[in-house]
């Protein structure tokens, strides 16, 4: 059975680890706009990503990617691959690399994304409504040694400004692909 991993945001964290049973728990509303792009995130973990999709408030697609070639959109490091159809980063000793569509205007209601952790330490991590590489809020899911699920606010110079209160205690498995799914 594919784990669903959705994080909901129309109260902040209504955070879902879909099995088939789902449970929803709510806390304050953002305040904030959320406008900006999509990143894809490695903290000291091999990874692979495949099939971005981000939808609008109507639910229509206002930007995908299956990564079946390297596009001009993406910005990150050089470590950064696209090989058979998936964004990859296989370095599991790089301490923090991004690679991102920056795009101050999209306004995503919906976004899925499937994610592999190859190796390493962390697990897998989806970034949105990111201005730039310092400022964008980050669906962390089997952080912290592979132990957690947290949905984080990153701020000037990459640092943590604030954290979810709701914290869901989960790791991703290696090698097993996990769909995340974040609703603005």
């Amino acid at each position: 059975m594919k784990k669903i991993i959705l994080l909901s945001l129309m109260a902040l964290a209504l955070f879902v680890n879909c099995t088939g049973a789902q449970k929803k728990v709510a806390t304050k509303p953002l305040s904030e706009n959320l406008k900006g792009g999509v990143l894809l995130t490695s903290f000291y973990t091999a990874v692979k990503y495949n099939d971005i999709v981000v939808k609008d408030k109507a639910g229509n697609v206002i930007f995908s990617d299956d990564f079946s070639t390297k596009k001009a959109d993406w910005q990150g490091g050089e470590e950064w691959e696209v090989v058979d159809g998936q964004a990859q980063m296989l370095d599991s000793m790089n301490f923090d690399s991004r690679y991102a569509v920056y795009n101050t205007t999209m306004e995503a209601q919906t976004i899925i994304l499937k994610g592999t952790r190859v190796e390493g330490d962390e697990g897998i991590c989806l970034g949105f409504a990111a201005k730039d590489a310092d400022h964008f809020y980050q669906f962390n899911v089997g952080g912290w040694a592979s132990t957690k699920t947290d949905l984080q606010k990153i701020g000037d110079n990459g640092g943590i400004l604030a954290e979810a209160k709701n914290v869901k205690f989960n790791s991703v498995p290696v090698g097993k692909e996990v769909e995340l799914k974040v609703e603005l």
